[in-house]
């Protein structure tokens, strides 16, 4: 049997922790989700016939830059009463946007910067007429995409990213 030389036993020593690195990576990447989505609502006591401010906002976490594509609103909000009925539908101040560039790990709120920036819109509001306890989930709605002489993305299937659920109460005015 033959022996392996010297500089031969650190080739296999170092390919073999490559191999068990990138198996690692890609274990920890499989498990986490590439994009968190967030409802922007600051405060968890509202008064009834006010305007409830939100602003949301999606975290992408791939490791290479990726184009966002959509034909509508990226934010749309649910509101939920304590029974799981839905009773608001509503959208965020985002205009409708066709591409945009996302990089990793950076936070994209309402609205999305686009290339060149736009000003910013104020954030987006509900009113609730009844007091009580009621659940907001907002959801990103878009599709991943290629920019080229032309935006392609048949094939692609829209992509839906779901926020945590926020629980607000929404009280009588003092």
């Amino acid at each position: 049997m033959v022996r392996p030389t010297g500089w031969l036993k650190v080739v296999l020593i170092a390919i073999l922790l490559v191999m068990v690195v990138m198996a690692g990576f890609s274990i920890y990447l499989h498990d986490k989700p590439r994009f968190e989505v967030f409802a922007g609502i600051t405060g968890t006591k509202f008064i009834t016939g006010k305007e409830i401010p939100f602003e949301p906002y999606m975290i992408y976490r791939g490791w290479l830059p990726i184009n966002l594509v959509s034909g509508g609103l990226l934010f749309i909000a649910q509101v939920y009463d304590e029974e799981g009925r839905l009773i608001l539908h509503c959208i965020s101040g985002l205009d409708m946007f066709t591409y945009h560039r996302l990089w990793p790990f950076l936070s994209y709120k309402a609205p999305l910067q686009r290339n060149p920036p736009l000003p910013r819109n104020p954030p987006s509001a509900f009113t609730l007429d009844e007091p009580g306890r009621y659940k907001v989930v907002v959801y990103a709605s878009f599709k991943i995409g290629k920019r080229g002489e032309e935006l392609r993305v048949q094939g692609e299937e829209e992509q839906r990213v779901y926020s945590e659920p926020v629980w607000i109460e929404v009280i009588d005015s003092p």
